[in-house]
């Protein structure tokens, strides 16, 4: 609970930068610089109806979701994170997710206790 703590104020004065063009800092771990494919979801509609999700996440510890819905319409949207351990920090101003994460091959697996993704590398 108290690295949870420590977590969203690190994350609410990281959110604070995020608006300054120099945002940035070196813990994105082994996933600075990678894109991965939404292979599945669950719960499948989590993060509302899509019919396909690509997450880059940046060396600048930015993350780009870019999301196809059903009617072919695109929309992307930028979050920050940042990788302590096996835990995968994602933020913007009002929310904090801490998920676990592994890595095996071309296979990214987040699990937090609102939901479980399960992604592979493009």
């Amino acid at each position: 609970m108290v690295g949870n703590e420590r977590d969203k104020k690190k994350a609410q004065q990281m959110s604070q930068q995020s608006s300054a063009s120099s945002y940035a800092h070196s813990e994105t771990g082994p996933l600075g610089n990678t894109r991965w494919q939404v292979v599945s979801l669950a719960p499948r509609d989590f993060f509302g109806p899509y019919a396909s999700k690509v997450i880059e996440f940046r060396s600048n510890a930015h993350i780009i979701t870019t999301t196809t819905d059903r009617n072919e319409n695109v929309n992307s949207h930028t979050e920050n994170y940042r990788v302590v351990g096996s835990t995968l920090i994602i933020n913007k101003p009002g929310y904090i997710i801490n998920a676990q994460y592994s890595l095996s091959g071309n296979q990214l697996i987040v699990s937090s206790e609102d939901f479980r993704a399960v992604l592979k590398r493009i």
